[in-house]
């Protein structure tokens, strides 16, 4: 799915235990780009829509498959809270799609079981438009609800 330089895609998500989240993953499909890759763990509010960052990071981008960014330290998540994990690029030069799919937390190569899932919407991403660091508070007004697939992530713990 193709991917819209600052602009905000963010995937609500759950967990079923506390956990400390150490990086997001995820992948990028296609293009021939460069830039800035940020990502970011939004709470919610009592509308359960995207509010505070929790934590966020970035790094240069310019080649595709699966992609690691790491926080400067783990963000702690409560087991059953909804939260919203958020990826953007800043579009330096080209263009680029991400893989659309599930969302998981653990090391990777584990199998996906009831003890390792992210409980999601089943689908769809909100998208809010932010050019660099994803900012710290979210207006709810802004926010486009989408009915595409997301970016597959990985909660790395």
């Amino acid at each position: 799915l193709s991917m819209s330089a600052d602009t905000l895609y963010l995937m609500p998500f759950t967990v079923p235990t506390a956990i400390s989240a150490a990086n997001l993953s995820f992948g990028i499909a296609s293009g021939t780009f460069s830039g800035t890759f940020y990502i970011a763990i939004y709470s919610s509010d009592s509308d359960n829509l995207p509010d505070s960052r929790q934590d966020s990071a970035n790094a240069a981008i310019s080649t595709t498959g699966d992609k690691t960014i790491t926080f400067s330290s783990t963000v702690s998540l409560s087991a059953d809270t909804l939260y919203y994990a958020c990826i953007s690029w800043d579009g330096s030069s080209g263009s680029c799609s991400y893989n659309g799919g599930y969302y998981e937390y653990g090391r990777s190569g584990l199998p996906v079981d009831n003890t390792t899932a992210i409980s999601t919407n089943s689908g769809g991403v909100i998208t809010y438009s932010a050019a660099g660091t994803p900012p710290a508070t979210i207006t709810t007004a802004s926010l486009v609800i989408g009915v595409r697939g997301g970016p597959k992530i990985r909660l790395g713990v």
